[in-house]
Order: structure tokens, then sequence, then C-alpha cells
């Protein structure tokens, strides 16, 4: 690694934080019109990243993936708990804990999908932020519908075993978004390769 990519790395770590932490800030006592709205600030981002470099365009592309990640410990428990929410054999408490896994989830990845597709559209990752925005709206959708799988709507939402095709359907829709996120992060490790860039680092 150069000393002028260190250099204009850590420039860019500065500005992409300096840009975040205005987004929080609110000047007390100001008038409304001096005032930036959270809005505002977000664009103000946005614009700076259309012009900036390649390597500051992957800072704000990594951190919408983690933000998006579950701990390996969330991992593991939704994993278990939908296993035994489509078997049939979650008790009540699971449920409840299974729809509360699931709905954190769905709130990450539709936020995710969003930041994605708001980020600046560059030709060299163009394929990579189409790939990751359809990953996260998939993700979310495949989770709502999980959630509307184990619940009746009439006249009072209850629990309910998931039938056989239901089952079916929803394990091949995730077998297709595995293949869809395999397929993007073989796309992100080659862009990488290509431009000189760091690996992902997952949180």
């Amino acid at each position: 690694m150069t000393k002028g990519f260190c250099t204009r790395t850590c420039v860019s770590w500065l500005c992409i934080v300096l840009l975040a932490a205005l987004s929080v800030v609110e000047v007390k006592g100001a008038p409304n019109s001096c005032r930036r709205s959270r809005k505002q600030l977000a664009m103000l981002r946005l614009e700076y990243l259309r012009s900036a470099s390649l390597e500051d365009w992957f800072v704000e592309f990594d951190k919408i993936r983690r933000e998006a990640e579950q701990s390996v410990q969330e991992h593991t428990c939704a994993n278990a708990l939908l296993l035994k929410v489509m078997a049939g054999s979650a008790s009540l408490q699971e449920r409840r804990l299974a729809e509360s896994l699931l709905s954190l989830m769905i709130e990450r990845y539709r936020k995710a999908s969003i930041r994605m597709q708001q980020l600046p559209m560059r030709s060299e990752s163009e394929v990579l932020q189409s790939g990751f925005s359809a990953y996260f709206s998939a993700a979310a959708q495949l989770g709502v519908d999980c959630l509307n799988a184990q619940k009746t709507s009439d006249p009072v939402p209850t629990y309910q075993a998931i039938d056989g095709q239901t089952i079916g359907l929803l394990v091949e829709r995730k077998r297709l978004l595995d293949e869809l996120q395999k397929n993007c992060l073989i796309a992100d490790g080659l862009t990488r390769v290509k431009f000189g860039l760091h690996p992902y680092e997952s949180q």
C-alpha cells in the first residue's frame, strides 16, 4: 500500500465521518431557515460521493452492508427457530422470538436496499450496486412472507402451522436468494481485485 493511498483513504474517512456527524447535529437556538434537515445533509453526503473516488464509494457501500448484517449469534438463533417453526415444533414463545428476529432482519434489509439504490451509480460498481440492492429487497420480502405464512389474518391474528406446499416454496426462494448472494460476493471480490481495493470486512 502506498503512502499516497493511505493519505487519500484517511482524508476520505474523515470527510465521511464529518458528514455523518453533521447529520445528527442540531444547532441550538438557530432559526429554522439556518438549520439543515437530515434529508438535506443526506443529499449533501450523496453529492460528495458523486465526485469522490472509487475508494470513498466503497467505504459507504461497505458501511451499508455491515449495518444490514446479522451477528453470528443472531444468524444461528434465527435459523434454528425458523427450522422449528417450519417443522411445526416451535412453542408459542419460540414463535414470538422468531417473529421478533425476522422483523428486525426485515427492517435492516429494507433500509439497506433503499440506501443501496441511493448511492451514486458508477460504471465500475454498477453490477455490485444493482445485485446487492436486489438481494436486500428480496431478503426483506422473503422475511415478510415467512411471517405471514405462520399467522392467520382473520378474524384475529394467531399462529398457525405452515403447510408443506408453502414451506417448499419458501425453501426454494431461500435457495435462489442464497445463489444471488453468492453471485454478489463473487462479483464483489473480482471488482476489488480489479481496482486494487481492500477485501470486504464484516462487522
